[in-house]
């Protein structure tokens, strides 16, 4: 997928995708209690003829309730944002999903595309 594109197209794409990323993990932080380390989202992309559908789950790998962790407008709007994003790269996802954890140093975030 996005590293099939060519190298000059995956620098403009990551270029561009890096304030999504950024918002993506700062909208996910904020839906999470503040004792918690590590929080996963899922997101499945279902592209309809007129329309997009995205199904979104947050949970912990942790083991923590994850029942009140909701994705808000925000956070639905960014991940919208970035899987158009791709599309205007012409990769069209099915799936991602993110894995956001704290350490010393604050919080990173490593996604996967498919």
């Amino acid at each position: 997928m996005i590293e099939d594109l060519p190298p000059d197209q995956f620098e403009k794409l990551s270029e561009l995708q890096y304030p999504i990323d950024v918002r993506i993990t700062n909208e996910l932080i904020m839906s999470i209690p503040d004792t918690w380390n590590v929080i996963k989202l899922e997101v499945d992309v279902i592209w309809h003829p007129n329309y997009l559908e995205l199904g979104y789950a947050i949970t912990s790998p942790e083991g923590r309730d994850a029942s009140k962790a909701k994705p808000n407008d925000a956070l639905k709007a960014a991940v919208e944002e970035m899987v158009r994003l791709h599309k205007s790269f012409g990769q069209e996802l099915s799936k991602v999903t993110s894995i956001a954890k704290q350490d010393a140093d604050g919080w990173e975030m490593d996604t996967d595309y498919k």
